[in-house]
């Protein structure tokens, strides 16, 4: 039987027993400045507005992973023991992972929305014979760099949704969804999208992501190719796609989709402008598909986003 985050509450008051922990500094909520022998498992989230660029630091933990999943969209560098494994936009759905001794900086420079998943190494083990039905490594190893996963978006956005875990029902739920979560990444890592050995395939040189990137945001409106796309960066659309895909963690529609959404957004907090108006201004042909995308991507309608932002 897996150990589960309510277990993890035992003993402590009903007003401790929380799902999602607040972060007084990035990474490091204060259920975890404190000794807990029995620590197996915990979720906190950072919520950071401030748009001046800033840098955070975390120190290694000897006996812990940190799952980072990105709800909203950033730009950031993150470095790993000193090297930098990622310095460029962040999506929503994309995740990092930190594993046990190994210390982070991180370098924000717009607002950010991360949940932060901190797994103890033992609680990660179990887990991993629970999954593969096979006696868990000495230690799980995973690369450090981002790459995205829709499912983890999903259930990323769902354990937010929880808010607080209470007794009954909504505890079972809420330690449902955690589990899922500690299980579709190591599915993942089976399966060989987060090990070190995953991309044998050459990253796109920086100089022609540079090129492609600055295509796609001058194009959003147009209809964008692959193949347009490998020809500015000079490949073929096969090599490009896999070369793209091992530089930004995401396939090059992916993406394309991605900044539509991001630019629709900007467009759709100005009342002037309709829904129908800000999807043709990002490049869909019609309203439908616009709102399919936006929904799936950021988990509600054009319009029920609009409306909960503020005027």
């Amino acid at each position: 039987m897996l150990l589960t985050p309510s277990e993890l509450g035992s003993g402590r008051s009903e007003a401790e027993t929380v799902i999602i922990h607040g972060e007084p500094a990035w990474r490091r909520p204060r259920i975890l400045e404190h000794p807990m022998p029995q620590f197996h498992a915990a979720a906190s989230r950072w919520v950071d507005p401030t748009t001046q660029k800033h840098e955070a630091f975390v120190e290694a933990a000897n006996s812990r992973y940190t799952i980072g999943l990105a709800l909203r969209s950033t730009r950031l560098a993150i470095a790993v023991d000193g090297n930098v494994v990622h310095d460029d936009l962040v999506f929503p759905g994309m995740l990092q992972i930190t594993m046990p001794s190994q210390s982070v900086r991180g370098l924000f420079r717009a607002p950010s929305h991360f949940l932060h998943l901190h797994l103890g190494s033992h609680f990660l083990a179990k887990c991993y014979e629970e999954v593969s039905g096979r006696t868990s490594p000495s230690e799980i190893v995973f690369r450090n760099g981002f790459c995205r996963d829709t499912t983890m978006e999903q259930l990323g956005n769902a354990l937010v949704r929880t808010d607080t875990l209470t007794r009954g029902p909504d505890t079972l739920y809420a330690d449902g969804i955690f589990l899922a979560i500690v299980a579709r990444l190591l599915d993942l890592s089976l399966r060989g999208q987060l090990s070190l050995n995953e991309a044998k395939t050459a990253a796109l040189a920086k100089w022609r992501l540079k090129r492609t990137i600055e295509y796609v945001g001058a194009h959003l409106s147009d209809t964008i190719r692959l193949a347009d796309l490998a020809f500015v960066a000079g490949f073929s659309p096969m090599h490009f796609a896999a070369q793209f895909r091992a530089a930004r963690g995401l396939r090059p529609h992916e993406y394309v989709l991605r900044r539509r959404i991001e630019q629709s957004q900007q467009l759709l907090l100005d009342r002037r402008n309709s829904v129908l108006e800000a999807a043709l201004s990002v490049g869909f042909q019609t309203q439908a598909h616009f709102t399919a995308v936006f929904k799936r991507f950021c988990g509600e309608t054009p319009h029920q986003w609009r409306i909960s932002r503020p005027t």
